[in-house]
């Protein structure tokens, strides 16, 4: 699905409201501007990541069946 300029452009001043994100201009192109997120965006993006993380059903395996899962994975990859 795509998004259009107007609708992209509403999210960033959102996000830029919020205090997640701020604009850059690129130094390669002066008509352009760079997103990047501030120290705010990056805790939250972290604190969103790890959420996320802990409800990952591989997480949630015993420790044994990680590893046994892990050292299949590395078997097959080596075969390709």
């Amino acid at each position: 699905d795509k998004i259009d300029g107007r609708e992209a452009q509403k999210l960033v001043d959102r996000l830029e409201h919020r205090g997640l994100v701020e604009r850059r201009p690129d130094p390669g192109d002066r008509r352009v501007r760079l997103l990047a997120l501030t120290d705010e965006g990056t805790s939250l993006s972290q604190e969103t990541w790890t959420a996320v993380a802990r409800r990952c059903a591989l997480t949630t395996l015993a420790p044994e069946r990680r590893l046994l899962r892990s050292e299949h994975h590395e078997y097959y990859d080596g075969e390709e």
